[in-house]
């Protein structure tokens, strides 16, 4: 439960001249912490080191085929199946301190592949952090068009209205208490959005971690295709401009 003057979140919070580590209030019937403080938090990755079978030492693979880092951006590495194929990665030993997060990105074309609008990049928050991707909320774009999803002990669920997406901005998917939103940094535009109402989403101290996934496939006498590349990938804790939509 976030403290608020205004329109923005408290970050420091004094009394009598001391730093407060922590400030709680009574309800009427409990009591609920309203401020913490929270250790400095954040991981970044440019992707400009190239890696022929794998998204570099800072990431962990979890499971499909693999990814690799070509020409600045993450992508699918090369395969020979006619049908879709997954690579699931999370950023190694990555874990917010806390539940409300940010991940910001930059899409761009799968070169040296051909883009296809059938194939999906998914960035995910809320996941625990191991193997599985039974749970946590989605941010997937395929096909130009973005849309959150969840993922409930491994059902998956649409959420909210898609909206349209641009390659090379700067994009922000964020989850603020139990709200979720796709924004476009440069315009501060939200591209898609989620008001968890229903408290449907796992939102504790397990479901901190971070997950991306890369797909692709290649037509039998064709090319591969790859779903949209990932050329700059950064987790974080939500900022004044990330706290309300």
């Amino acid at each position: 439960m976030p403290l608020y003057v205004g329109p923005q979140k408290i970050k420091t919070l004094n009394a009598g001249g001391q730093k407060a580590k922590e400030a709680w209030l009574w309800n009427g019937s409990a009591w609920k912490k309203v401020f913490s403080t929270v250790p400095p938090f954040g991981f970044i990755d440019e992707f400009n080191t190239a890696y022929p079978d794998s998204l570099g030492p800072a990431w962990t693979y979890m499971s499909g085929v693999k990814g690799r880092v070509v020409n600045g951006h993450a992508v699918l590495a090369a395969t020979g199946t006619t049908s879709k194929v997954v690579c699931w990665y999370r950023p190694a030993g990555v874990v917010a301190p806390q539940d409300d997060v940010a991940v910001r990105f930059r899409l761009t074309a799968p070169t040296p592949y051909a883009l296809g609008n059938d194939n999906e990049t998914i960035a995910a928050l809320r996941c625990t952090d191991d193997a599985s991707t039974d749970d946590g909320v989605w941010a997937v774009f395929i096909g130009g068009k973005a849309r959150i999803m969840t993922m409930i002990g491994g059902k998956q669920t649409a959420r909210g209205i898609q909206g349209t997406f641009p390659f090379d901005v700067d994009l922000e998917f964020r989850a603020v208490d139990r709200t979720y939103s796709v924004v476009r940094l440069d315009t501060q535009a939200v591209i898609t959005s989620w008001p968890d109402s229903a408290n449907e989403s796992k939102m504790d101290a397990t479901h901190r971690a971070f997950k991306i996934a890369l797909t692709g496939n290649y037509p039998l006498f064709q090319q591969q295709y790859n779903s949209p590349a990932i050329d700059r990938f950064e987790s974080k804790l939500p900022d004044s401009s990330s706290t309300k939509t």
